[in-house]
């Protein structure tokens, strides 16, 4: 979908703004949005943008937690831009969080790894996913496994120095 959107773009003399942060709505006295304010990331200087649309493509916000796998550049500020301008934001308590990765690191560890056998522990040294998923242990879906984990961190039986990771 991305290099079909983007050659359509092209094909259509789209100027890109590369490199650049939006900052703001604009809104004019009836309360329509006009415009954005926009940042050059590599001069800092602001802009002003008028249109007669504004749509919204920022990207995810992962970043706002601790500890995130997302690009670092994923930091929710659309989602702020639209709190601030008083847009209601829907389900935002559907994050989706990948439950393998390298502690502290922000790497992926592919989920393959647990189709291939692997399983995961807790401090105790315990399979803990045959608890929250019977059947299907290590193998259940994300949201199962992320939920599981942060369940056996809460109840104490995380791994690590920091209680805070499973293996």
């Amino acid at each position: 979908m991305l290099h079909t959107l983007y050659q359509q773009n092209v094909r259509a003399n789209t100027q890109f703004f590369v490199e650049w942060t939006a900052q703001d709505l604009i809104r004019d006295e009836n309360g329509d949005v006009v415009g954005v304010t926009a940042m050059e990331m590599e001069t800092g200087e602001v802009y002003i943008f008028h249109a007669k649309a504004v749509m919204f493509a920022t990207g995810g916000g992962g970043r706002i937690y601790a500890s995130s796998t997302n690009a670092y550049m994923n930091t929710g500020d659309g989602l702020g831009i639209c709190a601030r301008a008083g847009i209601p934001l829907e389900d935002m308590e559907f994050w989706q969080f990948h439950p393998t990765g390298v502690a502290g690191a922000g790497v992926l560890i592919t989920e393959g790894v647990r189709g291939e056998g692997g399983i995961l522990l807790n401090a105790d040294g315990e399979r803990f996913m045959e608890r929250y998923a019977p059947t299907v242990k290590d193998l259940a879906s994300r949201d199962v496994v992320s939920r599981a984990m942060a369940m056996e961190i809460y109840e104490g039986r995380g791994c690590g120095k920091t209680k805070t990771t499973s293996y």
